[in-house]
């Protein structure tokens, strides 16, 4: 290793600066070990001549010492490269490049000499010395942006680090596209990028390296705006521009999401929809950004029903559930749902998923939304309600059978089939039973035999008979006189020949006129003659023969007496008794005669002629033995006919029936009683008003037959009919309903029924309908009213000339309230309603209440999302004011009703609880104004007397030092008289009649307007010269407008509600949003609003909720943000962080803001709406 030396001398120069750049650089020297391998373009100088194992060179540069550390291990006499040797400013640039290039930068020992350098070397030799020279630049390197200059310096220095005067550089860059120099080394940027500016002089060179960059100017993404569905994704790009929009390829850019759980974006800028909502992409580059709205959308994918499995009962209900999810399995809500069922005679199910068990069956029932559906197979299940088992009660013999059935029936009386029976007999010894209800007679008794279905038993009674087969009288063959009796006896055998126990017989004789029987045996012998005595036991008999023996003893003649008609014959007859009463046969004739010709003859064979009305005796004679009949001779009525026979009435009517009776003769007779009927007692009535007449009476529609019926003699009757028919007449018209608000525009159904003389509905009666006034309403010919314009018509249904009507009131929104989380109005004809959150004591006055334990725990089950009319008679409201947990309203008269909580008396009603419903407040006050703060009430008289009530901690009802904490009916503000008024939470301020403004209650955020926080318990004056001619209040902050239209504001400011543009509380009245007037002032919860002449309405202070209706969403508005979609504002209202307002058409109203209760109205509760949304007309 080594270089050729020609004198020691140079060498020993050399080491003395070896030596001395060891001891001034000795803290570097390990740095530059390290370093001394890099290879990198700079300053070069030639290698000394010189052979150490390790040679350390020493440079001067720039009045210091810089130390390069050479190593080699050639042969003496060879020589290094220049690029082995590097100065200070070398190493320094190799210390900021990558440490893996360590293992290039290490020399390489195995170098072969060059044999130029060698020659180089041996020709210094043979001339001397060869002086040593390095450039040092002022910079190593350079950081430009485009077209910024930079002065570069450069020295040459010789061997012993002297600066050599007079040399010539030489300058040139790499890309003069990137950066130029010119002759003085004054570098210019010209293009982004990376070069090398290289110095030259006496043989060597230096170079310094350049970047030159370009600062961001602005970013833009592509697309501008995106819509994507739910798991739908989309690239964004984003082109990062410097100045004169030259594009900046290589800038890095950082993406980001508002919404991260709504929209990803990656590191490339591409997006993804996770749920439905909206968010903003946003690029960030060089310190700039640019943002890119992005709208998810999440269409139904899968609707899924339940429960499963799903049962109901014959008329009973089951609710079914659909859940509607998106693409990325997020539960959807708000979606519409039709529901239907596959077959309606099984199952019905309404609009809102309720199916309705009809008869026992499957049936599907599906639910669809947007596409999307699914299905549910439904058993409808019949339980068995009735069992009956027929015949009962049976009877069967032993070893016979009987077949018993069951009739299965449900709860609604309709007959079951294919329902298992189980039959079962409560004594088999006696009658046993199959499984198909067979019965079988085991012995004689009675048992119980039951069927049970379904946990459901009957029963039926069986009787097992033992059947008689013989019957055997003894004696069987008696005889007898007349008059003797005799005991027989029958006993009853069975098919084995057995007598059967207990068994009575049945006695009966061939001829009782010979000899008589009694139920226990015992003959009688009543003439002479035989006969025949039989025994029966159940169907089966035994005889026995009887003889009497008889003679002739009396005549009897039949019938003993009789009743004939005049001209009517009657038969007698003679029989011949023996002793006994019995009839005997005898061969003397029978002789016939009349004891009175001239009444009735009797002829030989004892044929009877009526002759005239009378008694007489008929004898008849055998053998100077004689018999007679007792004959009455009458007049019977014959034939009836009814005038008229034919009667046609409307309901209601009577008429007169007269019956007109005849003989057999065809005379009159009046001596008897018509009998009336009716076979339609309930479309007819008929009563008899004497023996021959009756009224008759028409009870409903209908046909009738009236019957008319007289006794003609033995029981008999005659009659005759007559055809009624009775016809409805309508007598009155119902119309239902019989009151009906609507808007215009909007339509209802009216029902009319025309009722007959009994109240009964006339089915197909004519109905015609008309309007009093058209260009209100106007009436269909079914009765459909359709609304036109603000005002109240009667709508009228007539039929028959009979008539009734309905009021129909077509209405708008004429006042409007915003509370703390619900909403009122009323409309044109006086009805009030409330929506949004209801409360444990009922703000909305509907009637209900929430659940909840109280104010600070509502559970929300009855929050109102669309508006509910506050009950009480209609038309009772002119205006409406609501407040925290009270609401109240005025009538056209100005007496004040309020609802709500009552915890401090606010409700004016004397004291008591809370209402759901409104109340009087105390007092026979006539008001003009009422408006309400947290817990009280003011109220301003038609005398200008302002009157307050309820909470009075702060002294908010002004009643002076002393006052109670509350008071329950309304006290009025003494000393004053006032023009208007305006009530916080805990203060109120009023314009006197002499124009001065006071106010008084709490004060600790200046909102009385006196210079201080104290507050006050009477008026004290605001601290102003201005003159206000409105006020209008918020929680803790009040704003007043003078006649010019300007507003001032003072009180809570910390969120910019006052409009000065700051968040500093103010003791006494700023002026608000300068620059600008307005008509009106409204104030409410922590934000303001102004309306102009142009009716267009500016708000600021709080938007965290939307509630200044702008569209955007903001924590507080310190300028005046205009309410979106150039409405004309009529009225407005401030609540808690939702506001109303009312255009001059009053129809719709609008609300916007919170809505997590749904005080927006608009029947879809969410969390804020941040523009104007119609409230669903009531």
């Amino acid at each position: 290793m080594g270089l050729g030396v020609s004198t020691s001398a140079y060498a020993s120069t050399c080491l003395n600066r070896i030596w001395s750049c060891l001891i001034v650089r000795s803290g570097r020297t390990s740095e530059l070990a390290s370093r001394v391998s890099a290879r990198k373009k700079g300053s070069s100088m030639r290698r000394l001549p010189f052979s150490f194992t390790i040679i350390f060179v020493c440079i001067a540069l720039m009045g210091g010492s810089s130390c390069a550390l050479y190593e080699d291990f050639e042969p003496l006499g060879a020589k290094p490269d220049d690029a082995d040797i590097r100065s200070d400013a070398d190493v320094a640039d190799a210390a900021g490049e990558d440490a893996d290039a360590g293992a290039d930068a290490e020399l390489d020992v195995d170098a072969q000499p060059d044999a130029d350098a060698d020659t180089d070397a041996q020709s210094d030799a043979d001339a001397g010395e060869e002086p040593l020279f390095e450039i040092v630049v002022s910079d190593a390197s350079l950081m430009l942006e485009v077209l910024q200059t930079h002065q570069l310096s450069a020295v040459l220095n010789d061997a012993d680090g002297q600066a050599v005067s007079g040399a010539e550089f030489v300058w040139r860059s790499d890309d003069e596209t990137i950066a130029t120099v010119d002759a003085t080394g004054l570098v210019e940027a010209v293009a982004l990028g990376r070069t090398a500016i290289e110095v030259s002089a006496e043989g060597v060179s230096a170079t310094v390296d350049v970047v030159v960059s370009m600062p961001v100017e602005r970013v833009e993404i592509d697309p501008s705006s995106l819509a994507l569905d739910v798991t739908q994704g989309a690239q964004l790009s984003a082109t990062v521009y410097g100045a004169n929009d030259f594009v900046l390829v290589d800038s890095e850019v950082v993406w980001s999401t508002s919404a991260p759980t709504i929209v990803s974006v990656d590191d490339t800028g591409r997006v993804e929809g996770l749920r439905e909502g909206s968010a903003t992409v946003r690029a960030v580059s060089g310190g700039k950004q640019a943002d890119v709205s992005v709208e998810v959308s999440a269409p139904v994918t899968t609707l899924q029903l339940s429960p499963r499995p799903a049962s109901v009962g014959v008329s009973e209900n089951l609710q079914l559930s659909a859940t509607l999810r998106d693409a990325a399995g997020n539960e959807l809500s708000g979606r519409a749902i039709s529901w239907s069922s596959a077959d309606q005679s099984i199952a019905t199910v309404d609009a809102d998923g309720l199916v309705f068990g009809v008869v026992g069956g499957t049936v599907r029932i599906t639910a669809s939304s947007e596409g999307v559906s699914d299905s549910i197979d439904v058993l409808v299940a019949n339980p068995v309600a009735t069992v009956l088992v027929s015949p009962d009660p049976a009877s069967v013999e032993v070893l016979g059978t009987v077949q018993l059935s069951a009739i299965v029936r449900d709860a609604g009386g309709n007959e079951l089939s294919g329902r298992v029976v189980t039959w079962r007999s409560l004594d088999s010894s006696i009658a046993s039973v199959d499984s198909f209800g067979v019965v079988t007679g085991r012995e004689g008794g009675i048992v119980q035999i039951t069927a049970t279905v379904e946990g459901v038993t009957a029963s039926a009674q069986v009787t097992v008979e033992n059947v008689v087969i013989s019957v055997d009288i003894t004696p069987d063959t008696p005889t007898l006189e007349v008059t003797d009796t005799m005991q027989l006896t029958a006993l009853a055998k069975n098919i084995r020949g057995n007598v059967i126990p207990n068994r009575t017989a049945t006695w009966t004789s061939s001829d009782p006129t010979v000899a008589q029987v009694s139920s226990s045996g015992v003959i009688s012998a009543m003439k002479g003659g035989t006969a025949t005595i039989t025994a029966q036991i159940d169907n089966i008999t035994g005889t026995a023969e009887v003889t009497v023996d008889a003679p002739v003893h009396s005549v009897q003649v039949t019938p003993s007496s009789a009743s004939i008609e005049v001209t009517q014959t009657l038969d007698l007859s003679a029989t011949l008794k023996d002793k006994g009463g019995n009839t005997i046969s005898s061969g003397s004739p029978i002789v016939w005669s009349s004891e009175n010709n001239s009444i009735a003859t009797v002829s030989a064979s004892g044929r009877v002629t009526a002759v005239s009305k009378g008694v007489v005796n008929i004898v008849a004679s055998v053998g100077g033995i004689q018999g007679s009949a007792a004959i009455t001779v009458v007049t019977l009525p014959r034939s009836i006919t009814v005038s008229p026979s034919t009667v046609v009435f409307n309901i209601g009517d009577s008429r007169e029936l007269i019956a007109d009776v005849r003989d057999a003769n065809n005379q009159p007779i009046t001596n008897v009683t018509v009998q009336w009927s009716t076979n339609a007692g309930a479309t007819v009535n008929v009563t008899s008003s004497a023996p021959l007449t009756a009224d008759l009476t028409a009870l409903r529609s209908g046909n009738a037959i009236v019957v008319a019926v007289v006794n003609s003699g033995g029981g008999a009757t005659i009659q005759t009919t007559v055809s009624v028919t009775s016809k409805a007449v309508v007598e009155s018209v119902s119309v239902n309903p019989d009151y009906v608000s609507l808007f215009p525009g909007d339509q209802a159904q009216l029902e009319a029924k025309a009722y007959d003389f009994n109240s009964e509905i006339i089915s197909g009666a004519a109905i015609s309908w008309s309007s009093s006034d058209p260009q209100v309403a106007t009436v269909s010919a079914a009765g459909l009213v359709s609304a036109v314009a603000v005002g109240r018509s009667e709508i009228i249904a007539t039929s028959n000339g009979k008539v009734d009507s309905t009021i129909v009131d077509v209405v708008k929104w004429t006042d409007i309230s915003a509370g703390q989380h619900y909403s009122c109005g009323v409309v044109s004809n006086g009805d009030a309603y409330c929506w949004g959150q209801n409360t444990t004591d009922g703000v909305l006055g509907n009637g209900t209440k929430d659940s909840g334990p109280d104010e600070n725990n509502l559970v929300g089950d009855a929050n109102a999302v669309t508006p509910v009319r506050v009950s009480g008679p209609r038309g009772r409201f002119k205006s409406i004011s609501t407040g925290s947990f009270h609401t109240c309203g005025l009538s056209e008269t100005g007496k004040a009703y309020c609802w709500g909580a009552n915890g401090a008396g606010h409700l004016g009603t004397g004291g008591g609880s809370g209402s759901p419903t409104p109340l009087p407040v105390n007092g026979a006050y006539e008001f003009t104004a009422i408006r309400l703060g947290a817990n009280h009430t003011c109220a301003l008289d038609t005398e200008n007397n302002l009157y307050c009530w309820g909470y009075n901690g702060d002294g908010q009802l002004g009643q002076g030092a002393g006052s109670a904490s509350s008071y329950s009916a309304p006290r009025r503000i003494s000393g004053h008289q006032f023009t208007d008024f305006a009530v916080g939470s805990l203060h109120t301020c009023a314009i006197a009649v002499t124009g001065s403004t006071y106010c008084w209650g709490k004060g600790n955020l200046g909102q009385v307007g006196d210079g201080n926080t104290t507050g006050s318990q009477s008026p004290v004056l605001v601290e102003t010269a201005e003159e206000f001619v409105a006020l209008s209040a918020g929680n803790n902050f009040t704003c007043g407008i003078n006649a010019s239209g300007e507003v001032y504001c003072w009180g809570d400011n910390h969120r910019a509600m006052l409009g000065d543009a700051t968040t500093t509380n103010r003791l006494s009245p700023v002026r608000a949003d300068p620059g600008y007037t307005y008509t009106t002032v409204f104030a409410g919860g922590v934000a303001a609003c102004g309306r102009d002449t142009n009716e267009d309405v500016y708000c600021w202070g709080f938007n965290g909720q939307g509630n200044l209706g702008n569209g955007t969403v903001n924590g507080s508005e310190p300028s005046r943000v205009l309410v979106s979609g150039g409405y004309k504002w009529m009225d407005f209202s401030l609540g808690l962080q939702h506001t109303c307002g009312l255009t001059a058409a009053g129809d719709p109203a609008y609300c916007w803001g919170d809505n997590d209760f749904g005080q927006v109205g608009d029947g879809a509760p969410q969390e804020y709406l941040s523009i104007p949304k119609a409230v669903t007309n009531p």
